[in-house]
C-alpha cells in the first residue's frame, strides 16, 4: 500500500490522553480490587469479633466449669486420703490380730505340751497302781496263806491277828486303788477330750491366722489401690488447676483479641471509608480525561484487515491504522495471530510479532501460505520480524532472541529495516515474563513516542489467565479497539467490547484456514 496516501490516526496530543487514561484505569482497577477485598476484610472482621466474642464466652463458661471440677476433685482428694488413712489402721489392726493370734497358738501349744506331759505323769502313776494292786493281789495271797498256817500251827491266835490285818490292809489297798484307777480314767478322759479340743482350737486358731493374714493381704491391696487412687486424684486436682489457670488466661487473650477485631474492624471501616473516596475521585479523573480526550473521527481513517470475517464486520474492516488495539482472551489464540499477521502482509503491511508460547514456526508458515505468502521470503524482505521471547524459534534474519537482545533495540532495528507502515502483533505475557511488569509498560510508553511513526499500528494480545487485571487495564484503557475471545474449540466468539464505532456484540469465530499447534495455547 501507498504510506503517503493513507489514513492513519495522528493526534499526539489524543495518544498522550488516552495513555492516561490507560494509566488511571491501572489505578481504578486496582483500587475498586483493593474496595472488593477490604470489604471482605470488613466482613471477616466482624465475623472474627463476633466468634472471638463466643469463644471469650464459651471458654468463660469452660474456666467455671474446670474450677467445678478442681473443688470436686479437691474433696475426693481428701476422702481418699481419708480412706487411705483408715485403711492403714485396718492394716495394723489386722497385723496386731495376727500377732495375737500368734501368741495364742504358741501358748496353747504350751498348754497341749503340759498336757501331754500330764498324760505322761498318769500313764506312771497307772504303772505304779499296778504295781500296788499287785502288791495287794500278793499281800492277799499272803495272808490267806498265813491264815492256813496259823489254823495249823498251835498258839496261832497272834498269827491269825496279823493275818487278818494284812488281809485288811490289802483290801483297804485294794479299794484305794480302784478309787485311784477310777479318777486316773475321768483324768485321763477329761484329758483326751481337752487334748482333742486343743487339737480343734489349734486347727481352728490356724485357720483364723491364715484368714487374718489373707485379711492383712487384701487389705494391703486396698491400701496401695487408695494410695494411687489418692496420687492420681492429686494429679488430675493439680492439672486441672493448671487446667483453670490456662483456661484463665486464654479467657484473657480471647477477650483482648476479641477488643482487637473490634478496633480493626472501626480501623478497616475508615480505610474501606477512605478508599471509596478515593475510587470516586479517579472516576472523575477519568470522566475528566475522558472530556479533555478530542473526539476521534474514524470516517476516513484506514483500516488494516484482520481475515476474520466477523471482526472485520464489527469493525468496519479492521483495525484502525495508526491505532491500539487490545485482544484480551482465555482461550486458544494462536490461529487467530497467525490469520492476523497473513492478513496484513497480505494486505501490504509489514508486521513484527512476539509469538504466544504455544506458537511454533510451522503455525505460522502455514497461516502465511493460507494468504498467499511464505514465511521465509517475507523474513529475508524485511516484512516479517519475530521476536522469538521463549527461545523456540530458530536464529536467521530478523527472528531476534529476546533473551540476548533488549526489546529497546529490536524494535529500534526493526523500525529501521521496514520500508512499510508496520502492525506490531505484541504479546504482553511474554514481555512480562522477560521484562517483568514496570519495564513492560515503559517500553510501550517509549516505543508509541520514540520507536514507531504514527501509521504504524499496535495490536496487545493479553491473555487473562496469566496476566494480572490491574496489569491488563493498562493496555485495555488506553486502546481505541478493545476484543475478547471466549470460548473453545467451535464454541469461540469474538467481542468488539469498545471502539469509536462503538461496541458490538459476540460473533461465532469459525475455523480458519490456520491450523492450530497441536500444542494448544
Amino acid at each position: 500500500m501507498d504510506d503517503e496516501t493513507s489514513s492513519h490516526i495522528d493526534d499526539t496530543d489524543r495518544r498522550t490522553l488516552v495513555n492516561a487514561q490507560g494509566a488511571v484505569q491501572v489505578v481504578r482497577t486496582t483500587s475498586e480490587s483493593v474496595d472488593t477485598r477490604l470489604q471482605q476484610l470488613l466482613d471477616r472482621a466482624n465475623q472474627q469479633e463476633t466468634e472471638m466474642t463466643d469463644v471469650a464466652d464459651a471458654v468463660s463458661e469452660l474456666s467455671a466449669t474446670i474450677e467445678e471440677i478442681a473443688a470436686s476433685a479437691e474433696q475426693v482428694e481428701n476422702r481418699s486420703q481419708t480412706a487411705a488413712a483408715r485403711a492403714e489402721e485396718g492394716d495394723e489392726a489386722a497385723r496386731q490380730a495376727t500377732e495375737r493370734m500368734d501368741n495364742i497358738h504358741g501358748q496353747m501349744s504350751d498348754v497341749r505340751t503340759e498336757l501331754q506331759s500330764l498324760l505322761d505323769r498318769i500313764d506312771e502313776i497307772e504303772s505304779a497302781l499296778s504295781g500296788i494292786t499287785r502288791i495287794a493281789e500278793q499281800t492277799n495271797m499272803l495272808a490267806l496263806n498265813a491264815s492256813i498256817e496259823a489254823a495249823r500251827a498251835d498258839n496261832s491266835d497272834g498269827f491269825a491277828v496279823v493275818a487278818d490285818e494284812i488281809e485288811a490292809l490289802a483290801a483297804e489297798s485294794q479299794e484305794y486303788a480302784d478309787e485311784i484307777d477310777a479318777v486316773l480314767s475321768d483324768l485321763r478322759s477329761a484329758a483326751d477330750s481337752t487334748d482333742s479340743e486343743l487339737d480343734a482350737a489349734l486347727v481352728e486358731v490356724e485357720q483364723s491366722s491364715d484368714e487374718v493374714e489373707r485379711a492383712l493381704d487384701k487389705l494391703g491391696a486396698v491400701a496401695d489401690a487408695i494410695e494411687e487412687t489418692a496420687t492420681d486424684v492429686t494429679a488430675v486436682s493439680e492439672a486441672t488447676d493448671e487446667q483453670a489457670r490456662v483456661s484463665q488466661s486464654v479467657m484473657d487473650r480471647c477477650t483482648t483479641a476479641a477488643e482487637r477485631a473490634t478496633e480493626m474492624t472501626t480501623t478497616v471501616d475508615a480505610i474501606d471509608q477512605f478508599r471509596a473516596e478515593q475510587t470516586a475521585m479517579l472516576e472523575e479523573i477519568d470522566d475528566a480525561l475522558t472530556e479533555a480526550t478530542p473526539a476521534l473521527s474514524v470516517t476516513d481513517i484506514d483500516r488494516i484487515p484482520t481475515g476474520l470475517d466477523p471482526l472485520d464486520e464489527a469493525t468496519d474492516g479492521g483495525l484502525l491504522l495508526g491505532g491500539q488495539s487490545v485482544i484480551q482472551h482465555d482461550s486458544p489464540v494462536v490461529d487467530v495471530v497467525a490469520t492476523l499477521c497473513a492478513s496484513a502482509l497480505s494486505a501490504g503491511y509489514a508486521v513484527s510479532v512476539t509469538p504466544p508460547e504455544a506458537m511454533s514456526r510451522q503455525d505460522l508458515s502455514e497461516g502465511l501460505a493460507s494468504h498467499g505468502s511464505s514465511l521465509s521470503d517475507a523474513l529475508a524482505t524485511d516484512r516479517l520480524f519475530v521476536l522469538d521471547m521463549f527461545d523456540e524459534w530458530t536464529s536467521e534474519r530478523n527472528i531476534f532472541d529476546m533473551r540476548a537482545s533488549s526489546l529497546a533495540d529490536v524494535n529500534r532495528e526493526t523500525a529501521t529495516r521496514r520500508d512499510k507502515p508496520l502492525l506490531i502483533v505484541g504479546n504482553i505475557a511474554g514481555e512480562i515474563a522477560l521484562l517483568g511488569e514496570e519495564q513492560a509498560r515503559q517500553a510501550r510508553y517509549e516505543n508509541d513516542s520514540t520507536v514507531f511513526n504514527p501509521a504504524d499500528t499496535v495490536c496487545n494480545v493479553v491473555d487473562e489467565r496469566t496476566v494480572d487485571e490491574s496489569f491488563g487495564a493498562f493496555y485495555a484503557g488506553a486502546a481505541d479497539q478493545v476484543l475478547e475471545l471466549t470460548g473453545d474449540g467451535p464454541n469461540r466468539e469474538l467481542t468488539l467490547r469498545s471502539s469509536p464505532t462503538g461496541s458490538a456484540p459476540p460473533r461465532p469465530l469459525p475455523a480458519t484456514s490456520t491450523p492450530v499447534s497441536p500444542r494448544g495455547d
